[in-house]
């Protein structure tokens, strides 16, 4: 549950960098939890003005980066400053969107581009064209160029090619100019007629990190999935907290139970976490500032992505490396990765129309690139 803290929630980034799930830990020193344990339950303070029903209805979040070197990283949540031009019957379809993903099976980078931005809400699919390119290396190390292309709902196509596209990592620009063939589906080859040509240099909008030094920008994977569970939590005069959310994929309810205090202005909320798969139990915690003003709740929590990472959450790279891969950086290169959330509740329940989030799934476009080989 997304809302309950760091330590269940999940980085929605590495469903673009790897196939894999990966929790980030928040832990908390012994001593703050052994205070808590036994901290005399009558003496806990739970004001009234807590009390209730609170519906969760917007969530920032931010991202503090410090690098262990002066460098430039590539950000991908930004419209790059120059775009790719896809040209084909239609008038020039701009590029100008880009990530980078890490292929476990080469061991290359493979750059993908879209005209949509990759970590918005797509629950909207009806806008036209959407486009995405991937230019990376094929099993025999030939570069290659990989677009599927949505022109209409009736105008879908595969178009593939040899590519001569030039990467400079130093400025995380890319240029192209290539002819791509749509691909037959049936026969596995190229149809001549039907061609869209890539042409211009992509730019990139890039971060400056110095040495030492955190750098602070939005980070929109932290809190868009957030916002689509509908979250919501009840405390309750006696202590009882319970934490809510309707899964934005299948509109299952869930409830997490357990309890809530708070010491200055600073809420905490312990609850146990079941599993779904294993039925097994595990301790989450909310501790977060907060402010009442009316009807409005404000929270505010903050932690390192990757402190406290268990090997077992990783392959070959580390919390970190995600990230290094992630921006373009050097890699073992990031000293912290720090994360603020806000969360914005009120007394208002949520609208009875469930957002259904449709994400742009990289893992499963990279599938598709794979199994082609180029004749």
């Amino acid at each position: 549950m997304a809302f309950i803290g760091w330590k269940n929630f999940e980085l929605i980034l590495v469903n673009f960098l790897m196939n894999l799930k990966i929790k980030v830990l928040f832990i908390f020193s012994l001593s703050l939890v052994f205070f808590l344990a036994c901290e005399d339950e009558e003496g806990k303070d739970r004001p009234k003005e807590l009390v209730g029903t609170w519906y969760l209805h917007e969530a920032n979040s931010s991202l503090e980066l410090t690098s262990k070197i002066d460098q430039t990283a590539l950000d991908p949540f930004s419209k790059g400053t120059s775009s790719l031009s896809v040209k084909g019957n239609s008038s020039d379809i701009l590029l100008n969107h880009m990530m980078l993903q890490y292929d476990p099976y080469s061991g290359e980078e493979a750059f993908i581009l879209s005209n949509r931005p990759f970590f918005d809400d797509f629950s909207d699919d009806d806008i036209f064209p959407s486009i995405l390119l991937i230019l990376g290396k094929d099993d025999m190390g030939e570069q290659i160029a990989y677009m599927q292309a949505m022109f209409s709902p009736d105008e879908y196509g595969i178009y593939i090619n040899e590519s001569d596209f030039v990467y400079d990592k130093d400025n995380h620009s890319i240029q192209i100019a290539d002819t791509l063939f749509a691909m037959n589906m049936v026969t596995g080859e190229p149809d001549q007629s039907d061609y869209h040509v890539l042409y211009g240099t992509y730019q990139a909008k890039t971060i400056n990190l110095s040495a030492n030094i955190p750098k602070g920008f939005d980070f929109p994977l932290g809190s868009q999935e957030i916002v689509s569970d509908q979250e919501s939590m009840i405390l309750e005069e006696n202590g009882q907290a319970t934490m809510s959310h309707i899964d934005s994929y299948d509109g299952t309810k869930y409830d997490e139970l357990g309890e809530w205090h708070v010491e200055g202005k600073t809420l905490y909320i312990i609850v146990e976490i079941i599993d779904d798969y294993d039925g097994s139990t595990e301790i989450d915690s909310i501790v977060a500032t907060y402010m009442v003003n009316g009807s409005d709740l404000t929270l505010n929590e903050e932690g390192d992505f990757c402190e406290g990472e268990s090997p077992d959450d990783f392959d070959e790279l580390s919390c970190y490396n995600y990230f290094e891969l992630m921006f373009a950086l050097q890699l073992n290169s990031i000293l912290e990765t720090n994360a603020l959330l806000e969360l914005k509740l009120n007394k208002t329940p949520h609208s009875a129309k469930r957002i259904n989030m449709n994400r742009f799934n990289v893992d499963q476009i990279m599938d598709q690139f794979r199994q082609f080989k180029l004749k």
